[in-house]
């Protein structure tokens, strides 16, 4: 019984992700600051593609670096949602893919720590609202 809980979760949690680019922020503990965009967003956490990373000098100088960002480390990020609407909170980096021969997608992969209720209300609306679109344009097309 346990293990139906898990499968729906997860269907619940992939539901709920929007391929949606939206300008981020992060600080890293050693302080380095870049600008990047997501490849998707959910509730949980956000993804962040090699191409968008690469092109960050900042990013890009921590690569092969000790004190570069690791799988576990606490990030800050600002996910700027709208024209005067942003989300900023702590992130975990949860995945980190940047090697030639693994399977796609290359970037780092990003949990939201501590997201406040109103952070999550925004997130929630921003999802529904491009889910509802692309449905709507599926719909058009049959």
């Amino acid at each position: 019984a346990e293990k139906k809980k898990k499968k729906i979760y997860a269907v619940d949690q992939r539901s709920s992700r929007a391929r949606i680019s939206l300008p981020l922020v992060i600080n890293t503990p050693v302080t380095h600051e870049f600008s990047v965009k997501t490849y998707d967003i959910s509730l949980t956490g956000a993804f962040l593609p090699y191409e968008d990373l690469k092109n960050s000098m900042a990013f890009t100088s921590l690569i092969g670096k000790r004190t570069g960002i690791k799988v576990g480390d606490l990030v800050d990020i600002k996910v700027y949602t709208g024209r005067f609407s942003q989300i900023s909170c702590q992130a975990r980096v949860v995945r980190y893919n940047f090697s030639e021969d693994k399977l796609p997608p290359r970037g780092i992969g990003i949990e939201f720590v501590n997201l406040s209720k109103k952070s999550r209300m925004i997130l929630e609306n921003l999802i529904y609202q491009e889910n509802e679109q692309k449905s709507s344009k599926i719909k058009s097309k049959n």
